[in-house]
């Protein structure tokens, strides 16, 4: 989202929308006009925003623009990773398969978030 210059971000009413054992689903976008919220229903796009400085034509001054880089190969592993997840992490073996199931298990006393489970997935 680009930086927004005194235009206030709107509040929403339920700022943690997803639940931290699940992958994410939807996500909130701010309208770079308006700043209000609004509740997108897809996970949000791996990416960073970013400051690039260049001169004005013309001029000795400096002018800041924002872009934004979407990671490309974070979003495809999300997918693949996805993929396998789906399939039962078809072609893993018996052992990685049932240390997978052990750890995204919903009795564990410390259970794992999405995020490690998905971290580990990506690693295998």
């Amino acid at each position: 989202m680009p930086e927004q210059k005194g235009l206030p971000i709107q509040p929403v009413e339920k700022a943690i929308i997803c639940n931290a054992y699940t992958e994410p689903d939807q996500h909130w976008a701010y309208d770079d006009k308006t700043g209000e919220a609004r509740r997108i229903h897809a996970r949000r796009k791996a990416g960073y925003w970013f400051k690039e400085q260049r001169t004005s034509a013309g001029q000795l001054e400096l002018l800041a623009e924002e872009h934004w880089d979407e990671l490309t190969l974070v979003n495809r592993l999300r997918d693949d990773v996805r993929r396998w997840r789906e399939a039962d992490y078809r072609g893993g073996s018996t052992v990685t398969k049932e240390l997978l199931r052990h750890w995204a298990r919903e009795d564990r006393a410390k259970r794992l978030f999405f995020c490690q489970c998905e971290a580990v997935e990506t690693i295998i």
